[in-house]
């Protein structure tokens, strides 16, 4: 049985006029996009995170989304897309903190191979590709693929919307979203890179030695990765160099190429350089 505050928020909710945004709502209202749509005004957990959202922002956390809260959503959702960056998820632009990086949604950088996904984001695969921005979207969209997110050195490029299934992880696609660092590890491409040298690769995936990634671009990746895992309700942390179990795929993070296949050491030799 719906509990006070999700009766009031139902009432408040169109007396207000804010069911219409109410899933932008601050970081954590993404989860509401990409899981439940635009329905769930009664969902506990909706109630819960306005009362996460009302704490951080110094407001009685009731989890009752009125007058107060809305006024002081408003104020800030305002500030929020003049100061910071947003991302498309459903359609909509939401707002995620990205200091110093700068997101672009450029038209000719779309990739098309894409389709619905009714799956909630429960990881983020990482993965490499091209010397450049350029050249990674030229591969994944000749190749037939996609990711959502393409990392260059104080860019990011979104390519395909949030909400939607990218083409870039075998058998997990469904319910993932796809980075792709737009730098190569092969040394044979040394002479197409800038900022990269020649370094060891303990990790027992791949060659012996491998180009490094160079450091802009590495503080790029986390500073999307770091702004994104939260947003989804992921943790941000590192799962190894090995294989990962289906079950402990399925449970989710911010996982690498490799972590998925057996054949891919995408992102291993990099992992110090990406993950905290």
């Amino acid at each position: 049985m719906p509990s006070n505050a999700e009766k009031y928020n139902v009432m408040q909710s169109m007396a207000l006029g804010w069911s219409q945004a109410f899933e932008m709502l601050h970081n954590s209202g993404i989860r509401c996009v990409l899981a439940h749509g635009w329905t769930e005004r009664t969902d506990p957990e909706f109630v819960e995170l306005v009362q996460e959202w009302q704490d951080r922002n110094g407001l009685d956390p009731d989890g009752f989304f009125g007058p107060n809260s809305w006024e002081r959503y408003k104020t800030m959702r305002h500030g929020l897309l003049e100061r910071s960056q947003t991302i498309l998820a459903g359609g909509l632009h939401v707002p995620i903190y990205l200091d110093g990086v700068q997101v672009r949604h450029d038209p000719a950088m779309a990739l098309t191979k894409h389709r619905a996904d009714s799956r909630e984001k429960a990881r983020v695969i990482v993965h490499w590709g091209g010397w450049n921005v350029g050249s990674c979207h030229r591969f994944l969209e000749q190749g037939g693929k996609s990711s959502h997110f393409l990392v260059g050195d104080g860019e990011v490029y979104q390519c395909v919307d949030l909400s939607r299934r990218g083409i870039h992880a075998k058998g997990w696609n469904g319910g993932s979203v796809g980075v792709d660092i737009c730098r190569t590890p092969r040394i044979d491409l040394m002479h197409r890179t800038e900022g990269q040298h020649i370094q060891r690769n303990t990790t027992g995936r791949g060659p012996e030695e491998c180009l490094s990634i160079p450091e802009g671009v590495a503080e790029t990746a986390r500073t999307l990765l770091g702004a994104l895992a939260p947003m989804l309700g992921l943790v941000f942390e590192y799962h190894g160099h090995d294989v990962m179990d289906d079950r402990d795929i399925k449970a989710g993070g911010v996982l690498g190429h490799h972590n998925t296949d057996a054949m891919k050491w995408d992102v291993a030799p990099w992992a110090g350089s990406i993950w905290p």
